[in-house]
This record gives structure tokens, sequence and C-alpha cells, in this order.
């Protein structure tokens, strides 16, 4: 178990790192490729590449841990957090049965990273024969030639007699991995040779190296193996008739719906009070809390005591007949005994960034095992372009923000993650690194487009005398050429310069660089605002997510808008920020 568990810890490491290469790469034509599949499940704003593992005898789950994955290595806490989410049914991590699927999460993606990752399933291509030799050599042993040896010999003695598939298939892997060795016939004493593990043949991807004569695949066309590993099944989608709208409440407000059967209660007069949930439907909330509707004339009367004396937490809520979507969740949060139903607002910053979440209906769903708390935003739109973009609703997922936008026209649809289907797209963004105010002011007038020139010679009249100076020269291009003096400038020199027309910004040493980068914006004469705000949607603010990012945005005709952010933003703003044709510079902070 010790060996193999190492094999195929290494081929999985192996598969991380290669598959991440070869998408960058051209395709390759005539080539043999190995695969392995993989399933993608969705976590709190991530894409999360899982292994499907069939837990086998003697397993127990830190053992598999060890073995699997980027998360775990990086950090383990947030590793089995994630597990324990993907994974509800294992309710105890140190007590896990042989044949039970579970996924280990092996790597956080963005969406669009692999080709079909949308779909659930990615079947990663980890290695070409075209490279066969570099793949294999992991499982190959140097061997010094003796007197007496042979390729025949060498390769008969791991891999089976002279005539069989194995003993073909270990010459091949024999040529593959010393081509220097022209001649099989020819080999000298102290040659060193590279000779394939026969061990390799237990693994499931050997076969696929060979074509049915036991010759490596190199010369025809890739076909992908037969699928052997269990991975979990994506099922298409059966066609059903749309679902009413308390089923489409229920389901935004991740609760259950019991509108069948009937709920059997101690009666006040002794015998058992039934509640008919055909006639009187039930939302049942994680947090234990319930929902009762009556539609129409229907009243429960007395029996609505009953209740209560039975649910610690019910709200019975009376319904017209045929209400919408919007109308039992405006209802459920109005009722008598509904908790948080004032709150329509959420505000928090995340590394300096400000954000407030304005939506109709907000949640909170119980704290989880680490006692976080979790809300869901509902928002009622009217079509998919006021829809809060996918990176926004994914970057406040990962923060505990639920976002539900959901259309009017079409209620089940209530995602925005869109972006799953998007191929991944690094952000446009630039980055200063500070390290002295003369520094920073250089890259600074550099990324708004402009000339900085250190110690430039300047002459100036004085006392009847022309006199020179030495000082830093900003270049604009429109004539608004300026000086920027960080205190070389002595005496009555800056004054005197100034008086030949010529600007000039007086950097201290005590200035922040914030006061620096205002006093160049101001000097250039471009507009600017400071600390913008965004709404992610395009929808009114009443119901919207605002982001406020510390920092200066730059107006700049007929160029992208640049946004001089004083805090670091996230590769998910970053690339909302670009989709609204605003370029970032990341400002950083004096090291």
């Amino acid at each position: 178990m010790t060996r193999k568990t190492s094999q195929y810890n290494r081929m999985v490491c192996l598969v991380l790192v290669v598959f991440c290469i070869l998408l960058t790469l051209p395709p390759i034509v005539s080539s043999a490729v190995l695969y392995r599949s993989y399933v993608v499940k969705y976590d709190r704003g991530w894409d999360i590449l899982c292994d499907s593992y069939i837990v086998q005898k003697n397993d127990w789950v830190y053992k598999i841990f060890r073995q699997k994955g980027e998360i775990s290595v990086d950090d383990f806490q947030e590793f089995l957090s994630i597990f324990r989410r993907l994974n509800p049914h294992i309710r105890d991590i140190d007590r896990i049965r042989p044949f039970q699927n579970i996924f280990i999460p092996l790597k956080k993606l963005e969406p669009g990273t692999l080709p079909g990752q949308s779909t659930g399933i990615v079947t990663i291509p980890f290695v070409s024969i075209a490279k066969v030799s570099e793949f294999v050599e992991s499982y190959s042993k140097t061997y010094t030639v003796k007197k007496g040896d042979s390729v025949s010999r060498l390769v008969a003695a791991r891999f089976g007699h002279l005539g069989t598939r194995s003993y073909r298939e270990g010459l091949n892997l024999f040529r593959a991995l010393n081509p220097d060795v022209f001649d099989l016939d020819f080999i000298y004493t102290g040659q060193n040779l590279i000779l394939p593990d026969p061990a390799m043949r237990n693994e499931p991807w050997y076969p696929s190296l060979f074509d049915k004569h036991g010759n490596i695949k190199g010369d025809a066309a890739p076909v992908k193996p037969e699928k052997k590993e269990h991975v979990a099944a994506v099922e298409a989608p059966l066609k059903q008739a749309p679902p009413v709208p308390m089923a489409q409440a229920a389901a935004l407000l991740d609760a259950k719906l019991l509108n069948k059967g009937t709920y059997f209660f101690p009666g006040a007069s002794g015998g058992d009070f039934e509640l008919d949930l055909s006639q009187y439907p039930v939302i049942e909330m994680e947090d234990g809390r319930h929902v009762v509707f009556t539609t129409g004339d229907q009243k429960l009367g007395a029996d609505a005591e009953v209740l209560k004396s039975r649910w610690k937490d019910v709200a019975i809520v009376s319904l017209q007949d045929e209400s919408s979507i919007a109308q039992i969740l405006e209802a459920i949060f109005r009722s008598e005994n509904w908790q948080h139903k004032q709150d329509t607002e959420l505000s928090l910053s995340n590394y300096g960034l400000d954000i407030t979440v304005r939506a109709q209906w907000i949640s909170a769903k119980p704290p989880d095992y680490e006692g976080k708390t979790r809300h869901i935003c509902i928002t009622m739109v009217d079509g998919n372009n006021q829809q809060t973009p996918a990176l926004i609703a994914r970057y406040l997922d990962g923060l505990g923000i639920i976002i539900k936008d959901v259309l009017k026209e079409n209620p089940a649809s209530a995602k925005n993650m869109d972006a799953a289907s998007q191929v991944f797209a690094r952000p446009d963004v630039a980055a200063l690194s500070p390290t002295n105010r003369k520094r920073y002011v250089k890259d600074l007038i550099e990324a708004l487009g402009y000339s900085f020139s250190e110690n430039i010679s300047v002459t100036f009249p004085y006392a009847g005398m022309q006199v020179e100076a030495v000082s830093n020269l900003v270049t604009t291009g429109n004539g608004n050429d300026f000086l920027i003096d960080f205190g070389e400038l002595y005496g009555d020199a800056a004054r005197e310069i100034e008086k030949t027309g010529l600007g000039m910004v007086h950097i201290d040493r005590q200035d922040s660089l914030d006061d620096i980068t205002a006093g160049i914006l101001t000097a250039l004469g471009v507009t600017y605002a400071v600390d913008p705000l965004y709404t992610a949607a395009a929808r009114p603010a009443e119901f919207n997510t605002i982001l406020k990012i510390p920092g200066y945005l730059v107006n700049r005709p007929g160029e992208k808008d640049l946004l001089l952010s004083s805090i670091p933003l996230h590769n998910r703003i970053l690339r909302f920020l670009n989709a609204r044709d605003v370029k970032v510079v990341l400002t950083g902070i004096m090291q």
C-alpha cells in the first residue's frame, strides 16, 4: 500500500504542475496523450479541482490528506474547511468507511482556467508521448553496463521473455529513454543507461502508452483512453415543470419546502392535530424556524396556538392566491417572528476596500462549524444586464455574502456565476514599489504617461546675475512643464524660479504618498476623483453593491481611466475594473 500510495502521490503532484504548463503550449500533432479526469466543485467563490476518491480498507482521512494537492500543503486548515463543505455526508472526519465516495480538494481555480471546467468534469492531458522520456524517467533507474550485458538481456530481465508483448513494450521504453543508443546491439562496459522500472506496469495510465502491437503511440492522432477511475457523474438536466414560486422562495433562502403529506402534532384536546401540508405548506429554515402559509380565505384559528406551542419560532403568513415570488418573500420578511427583517444593507471592509451591499431581502444563515455567519442577499432585477457580475458575486461569496439576483420574468434564474464559461484572463495592472519619495514620484509620473528627468540644470536671474541650479523636470507635452523639488533648492532659489513662470511642486520628508499623489495630479491639471465609488451592477444604487476604493481615479480623454489604488486589490476586483475600461496602478506602501 505504501509504495503504491507514494507512486500515486507523485503522479498527482506531477499532474497539477504539468497540466498548467500544457495549457500554454500549442497543440501537439501526431502524438499520444495520457489523460486523467478530475471533478470541479464550487465553494465560496472558487472552482475547486477535486479528486473523486473511493475510501479503501485501512484508510483514514489524515493519511489521505497527506497524499493530496496544493491546498493541503499551502493551508491545511483551509483544506479541512473546504473538505467539510464538499463532503457534508462525512459528519466526523475521523470516521470514514470503505467504499465511501469523497471529494478531495486539490487546487483552487479561477473560472475558465481549464477547458470544460463549467461542466463539472475536466479531462486533463498530463503528459505527451513526445516527452515520454521526461515523464517515464521518474519511473526509471540509471544502470552502468557490465561485461556480458546486452540490451535484450537487460530488458528481458525486467519485462519478460524475448518475443512477448511486455518485452516489446520494455524495449520501446528503453529506446525512448536512451535516444543516444543508436545501435541496440552495441553497448560498452562502463556506459550509463536508463532502464525503465517494470513497476510502472501497475499504473493505470501505463496501457495508454502503447498501441495494440506494443509500440509507443507517436505516429497516430491521440485517442483518449477509456476512463477507468471513478468520478462523480454529471447528469444532463431533466426537463421538469417550472418550480412554483413558493419552492423558488425556499430555494433562495436555502430552506426546505414541505408541501406534501401530513404533519402530526399533539392537539389541545389530547388528540393528534394534523397539518395538511398540501393545504398549509411550510418552509423550514436551516436554523429551525418555520413559516406556515395560508392562502385566500384559509384560517388556522385556534390551531395556530398548537403550532406555536410545538415550534419555538414559527410565523404564520397569509398569502393571496397566485402570489409571486416577490410577494412571498416580502410576506416572510414582514412576518412577526422573522429575525433581521429590517436588514437591507451590509457593510464590511476587506484589506481597506469598503464594501456596502444593499438588497431587497437579507437573511442571515446559522453560524457554521467555524462560528462564521453568512448572509443571503436577494434582489429582483429586470434583466440579465442588471445582475451582479460573476466576478463580484464570487468575490463576495468568499467573504460570506451570497448574492442572489432573481430575474422578474424568470425567477428560477438566481445565479451570478456567468464567468464559469469564460476563459480566465489576467488583469491589466501595474504595481509601483516605492523605496523612497523620488523613486515613487518618477514611477508615478511615468505610469501617468509623462516624462520625469532627474538632475536637470535650471538657470534663473537672481540679484542681477544668472544663477544655475539643479532640479527635476516633469515634461507633459502640452506646455505645462513643471519642476519637482525634494528640498534640494535652498534659500530664495525656488521662489525666483517660480517667478520665471515655471511651476514647481515641493515635496517634504513628512509628506505621505497620498499627499504627493494629490500634489502631482493637481500640478498636471488632470481631472480626478478621490476614493472613487463603483456600483457592481448596472442598476440603481438602492439595491446594489457599492465598492469604495481608496486612491485616485484619473480621467484621461481618449484613453482608459487610470485608478491609482493605495491598497492591494483582489484579482477579481482588478478584472472587474478592467471590464469597466479602468487600468489600475497599485501605488504600494513606502518600504
